[in-house]
């Protein structure tokens, strides 16, 4: 576990379990799951790691680019939708 700048050691050690068992070529089903895992423990700790962070790390962790490139997007894309304001899902009377 080499700690990146912008990771709390939770999510490290989120990080690590998703690279160190991910199909790097293409994830399957489980692998997602937890790389679900990941970005909510991130977003849960505001992490300031950016998806181009990600893009760098995952790459450095033996990912190729195309899939490094869509869990970069995933990420971004997820920290999206947990981080929705309140009222989000009300819909304005005009």
């Amino acid at each position: 576990m080499v700690g990146e700048p912008g990771l709390s050691l939770k999510c490290q050690l989120f990080f690590d379990r998703f690279v160190n068992r991910a199909n790097k070529r293409a994830p399957y089903p489980a692998d997602w799951e937890l790389f679900f895992d990941f970005i909510c423990v991130s977003h849960h700790q505001e992490s300031e790691v950016k998806s181009t962070d990600l893009y760098r790390m995952l790459i450095t962790a033996g990912f190729p680019q195309g899939p490094a490139q869509q869990l970069s997007f995933f990420y971004k894309q997820g920290w999206s939708l947990l981080s929705r304001p309140e009222g989000y899902d009300q819909i304005p009377d005009d």
